[in-house]
């Protein structure tokens, strides 16, 4: 998310050194900082019993938010037109049974920016999206249909004093 850039790329890349786990991000663009661009992965495929799913995670504007030196080199790109590829490969080449996206684009913007509410209008095939950055506690997860088509949206807040889960039969 946003945070992320508080130190700037080479803070973030010096935390990142410690990560045990892929970073996943198809919304921004690494060209000016290529070796933040080596660490993010814009999609992971992981098989559990029964079930193929893809993963993949999108950021905030970071307009406002991030100061200009903080993201040297990297350049922020609307969401929607970021994942739309990268949900058709998953669905199309990867042939995955649920596509999870992992946002920090805010739950309900009010119209200040694409947010979770949002997102599946604009991209078709999500299944469930797991987000952040508006700091919304969230009892139940929503149910957002479109078409036939129904995605999972939920939150658990902030700072760890909630943890989530969800569980798919």
């Amino acid at each position: 998310g946003n945070h992320d850039f508080d130190n700037g790329v080479s803070g973030l890349l010096s935390a990142m050194e410690e990560a045990k786990f892929p970073i996943l991000n198809c919304n921004l663009d690494c060209a000016g900082a290529p070796a933040l661009g080596q660490r993010l992965k814009p999609w992971l495929v992981r098989e559990f019993p029964g079930v193929k799913v893809g993963l993949t995670g999108v950021c905030v504007d970071f307009h406002n938010l991030v100061a200009p030196k903080n993201h040297e080199g990297v350049t922020w790109l609307q969401p929607d037109r970021a994942l739309l590829p990268v949900v058709k490969h998953l669905r199309e080449v990867e042939k995955v049974d649920m596509v999870v996206v992992l946002s920090h684009l805010g739950y309900d913007m009010k119209g200040a920016g694409i947010d979770d509410l949002g997102l599946p209008a604009l991209v078709p095939g999500i299944d469930v999206i797991i987000g952040g950055h508006s700091h919304t506690f969230m009892e139940e997860p929503k149910l957002v249909k479109q078409g036939k088509q129904e995605t999972i949206i939920f939150q658990v807040g902030f700072g760890g004093i909630n943890l989530g889960r969800m569980d798919f039969t």
